[in-house]
């Protein structure tokens, strides 16, 4: 949420779009530092997330497109070398591309994607239900089936029908999304949706096309599906900034992180059947709402700092 929020600040306090290579390069070392952190973790898949941020920010922005011909231009310059690189040192990334275009020389290796395609294509139209006996959920044949691969037990367990219309969800959050993007007349707000709806695509292709082996293989959950506390309040939060860019009222800031917060530990209270983080959800309502107003407040500053500065320029 940070790198949404600063890059937006950014680019709403321009007058004009980036038009030159100087300022492209001055405003993607916003981005560079934290990903270059995030690769020396390592966690490629965070990383792509920022870039994937950063592109379309720059994209909406309406950089000049000989700029953006020209940075793609450099990037596949750059993979050529970085291929090789790879191939040299015998990075486990470079192995998951060969398990991607070959899975059948990496039967080990690609044994979760194979796996996971089974399921999807054993749950046929309408799918086994939850509790299928002997289906590859309840057998465990399917490594991180609750967290990356978690598509792979919906479509087992509700069949084509419920992946299709988690799917269908899924373009309807994003249509509406865009919609406030361009709705939305304050550039601030309208940067912030942009950030939030490049995050959730990113996530949604990335995941389900590296279960159904359409993308290489890497460590993204699914919006909203996936297990984690910590991916659940992302998202929670990103909805938050997207319900308060659209109405700065300080209420919907508490709703946004009360209902954040709160789903997360519910959530994990139920999976992990624990007494103790379920009492917690009576003692952090107050938590949550803190959160909310902060976030309601930071987006008020900025909007109101913003909006100054593009007067006195």
């Amino acid at each position: 949420m940070a790198i949404i929020i600063s890059l937006a600040k950014l680019l709403a306090a321009r007058k004009t779009p980036i038009s030159t290579v100087r300022e492209l390069v001055a405003f993607g070392m916003h981005v560079a530092v934290p990903v270059v952190l995030i690769v020396a973790q390592p966690d490629f898949g965070t990383a792509l997330v920022y870039l994937a941020i950063f592109c379309v920010l720059v994209l909406v922005s309406g950089t000049n497109y000989k700029l953006i011909l020209g940075a793609l231009a450099v990037v596949v310059l750059v993979a050529i070398p970085g291929w090789y690189l790879l191939n040299s040192i015998g990075s486990f990334r470079l192995t998951r591309i060969l398990m991607w275009l070959h899975p059948e020389d990496y039967p080990d290796d690609a044994r979760q994607v194979i796996n996971a395609q089974i399921a999807i294509g054993s749950g046929g139209m309408w799918g086994k239900g939850i509790v299928s006996v002997g289906s590859f959920a309840s057998l465990g044949y399917i490594s991180d089936d609750h967290t990356d691969f978690i598509f792979a037990i919906v479509c087992e367990s509700f069949g084509f029908v419920g992946g299709f219309a988690l799917v269908l969800a899924y373009v309807l959050l994003l249509l509406r999304l865009a919609r406030l993007a361009v709705k939305v007349e304050d550039p601030l707000g309208s940067y912030i949706i942009s950030g939030v709806l490049a995050m959730y695509l990113f996530h949604i292709v990335e995941n389900i096309c590296m279960v159904l082996g359409l993308l290489p293989v890497t460590g993204i959950p699914l919006p909203f599906m996936s297990y984690g506390g910590s991916n659940m309040l992302t998202n929670m939060m990103g909805l938050g900034l997207v319900m308060i860019t659209g109405n700065i009222d300080l209420s919907v800031g508490f709703q946004a992180g009360s209902a954040g917060v709160v789903s997360v530990i519910v959530f994990n209270a139920v999976y992990n059947g624990s007494n103790a983080i379920l009492a917690l959800v009576i003692a952090l309502p107050a938590g949550a709402a803190l959160m909310g107003d902060a976030l309601a407040w930071i987006v008020y500053v900025l909007r109101a700092r913003t909006s100054n500065e593009r007067k006195n320029h």
